[in-house]
């Protein structure tokens, strides 16, 4: 394994060579992944990497693909969208009847499927989904729309029976649900310009990341929210202080954005 104490410059050498900013990550969790790719490519250490990297213009693609995480599952966390769509949406709905969601770190899609099956079977609108990852196979994967059945079987009957048709050994998420989802390439710990969303879902995504970084993600997030918006996290993700960041804790995994003037008197809006 490589060494944790492994010089920043070697890991920024390689985060260029990657498109990554690797040492945004939390390195408990990197250097094990790093290990991985040593092993594949014969490389007894990053240095070594980098050399061999620049070998071939198709390596670092295929060395980013290796290094990042791409799972997915429908509905995950049954509870939480539970209280997603008993309360948090019904609330969003109520001031805005076309939503805006976005679903950051989406992997294959499964978030955002989820996302756009539950909001077109309860509420009524046009909603638009913006679904990113920087994990380019993941996406090509996302934007084909298929599922395995491992995957589909987490989805409940009524949305199954409404938004999948079995074709083979897949299901295949009807034409209606893809429509609304528009998936593209996005780094969250790069600068993004999206905003004025009435939910961001960012989930099992910055556990990976260093302290500082996530820190830093939360509050970027929290700024492409309007206010009132909602940001929905992974049930490990848990902001420690959200009122430095214009949030508050509703219940669960959900924070809303609160205004500027609201977070100074220390007001509390009704959940």
């Amino acid at each position: 394994m490589p060494s944790s104490a492994e010089p920043d410059s070697i890991l920024s050498e390689l985060s260029k060579q990657l498109g990554l900013d690797l040492l945004g990550y939390d390195q408990r969790l990197l250097q094990p992944r790093i290990a991985r790719v040593l092993k594949q490519t014969h490389c007894k250490t990053i240095a070594e990497l980098t050399k061999w990297l620049s070998g071939n213009p198709a390596r670092p693609a295929e060395v980013a693909d290796l290094l990042l995480v791409a799972s997915t599952e429908m509905f995950r966390d049954t509870q939480e969208w539970g209280i997603l769509k008993s309360r948090i949406f019904p609330s969003l709905v109520a001031q805005n009847r076309f939503l805006r969601v976005w679903s950051a770190g989406c992997s294959h899609g499964a978030e955002a499927f989820s996302l756009a099956m539950m909001l077109d079977y309860s509420f009524e609108g046009a909603h638009q989904i913006l679904a990113t990852d920087i994990h380019s196979g993941s996406l090509k994967r996302a934007k084909d729309g298929w599922l395995i059945d491992s995957v589909a079987a987490k989805i409940p009957d009524e949305y199954r029976r409404n938004y999948l048709r079995r074709e083979k050994e897949r299901w295949s998420v009807s034409p209606l649900i893809r429509s609304t989802v528009t998936f593209c390439k996005l780094d969250v710990l790069s600068p993004f310009r999206q905003s004025e969303f009435d939910l961001v879902a960012c989930r099992n995504v910055a556990i990976y990341f260093s302290a500082d970084v996530q820190r830093d993600v939360y509050r970027r997030l929290a700024l492409a929210l309007r206010p009132g918006g909602v940001l929905f996290l992974g049930r490990t993700e848990i902001i420690s202080d959200p009122i430095e960041l214009n949030l508050e804790h509703v219940e669960g995994n959900f924070y809303r954005r609160i205004t500027t003037q609201a977070s100074r008197d220390g007001t509390r809006l009704a959940s």
